[in-house]
């Protein structure tokens, strides 16, 4: 982004992106989706887990959303990692994709 100096000069501003993640969680894998665009899917088992705690961790995430479900052993290991995380109703998340 680009501003204005009080002498009047151009200068760049550093803007930070915050990044927010969506995880669809179902019984074999777990579908991320990162604000910057960026998405990927891990198996939902211990290393598929570990290998999300590390790509969250260098993404820096504000927050983690995923759906409240059976198999969400990610949440708990993710919440253990530090990140702040959001468990939602399915039913909410599913209304709020259709009001798109």
């Amino acid at each position: 982004m680009q501003g204005w100096t009080e002498a009047g000069e151009r200068e760049v501003i550093a803007v930070q992106q915050q990044v927010f993640v969506g995880i669809d969680v179902s019984k074999v894998q777990l579908e991320v989706a990162l604000s910057t665009g960026e998405g990927f899917a891990v198996g939902n088992d211990k290393g598929g887990i570990a290998e999300l705690v590390r790509g969250l961790r260098t993404a820096a995430p504000e927050l983690v959303v995923l759906e409240a479900s059976d198999y969400e052993r990610a949440a708990w290991i993710l919440w253990e990692a530090g990140l702040a995380i959001a468990r939602v109703n399915p039913r909410d998340s599913y209304h709020f994709a259709q009001a798109r």
